[in-house]
């Protein structure tokens, strides 16, 4: 069989924007503020950061990541850098 557009095709399995959706606001927003883009910030709305972060990252980094913001997301002066410490190098779009 022949394989078309490969490339668009995730190797690894990742979270759908809804799926994303489900998580608190202070865990998803504390992964997004970890990332250094424009196109969302923490005035999106939730569904905003979790469709950017869909695709981005496979399933096991975005756990990792998600455990991770857990862990700083109630503390005022975390350094959420350290959110992307768990993604062991940057999703294929950063």
């Amino acid at each position: 069989m022949t394989e078309l557009f490969p490339s668009i095709v995730p190797a690894d399995s990742t979270y759908s924007a809804t799926e994303l959706n489900e998580w608190d606001y202070p865990v998803i927003r504390a992964v997004i503020a970890a990332h250094d883009t424009d196109d969302v910030n923490g005035k999106s709305t939730k569904l905003e950061m979790a469709a950017w972060l869909s695709g981005r990252y496979d399933t096991d980094t975005l756990d990792r990541m998600q455990a991770k913001a857990q862990e700083l997301a109630p503390k005022d002066d975390a350094d959420y850098s350290e959110i992307l410490d768990e993604a062991e190098g940057l999703g294929p779009w950063q």
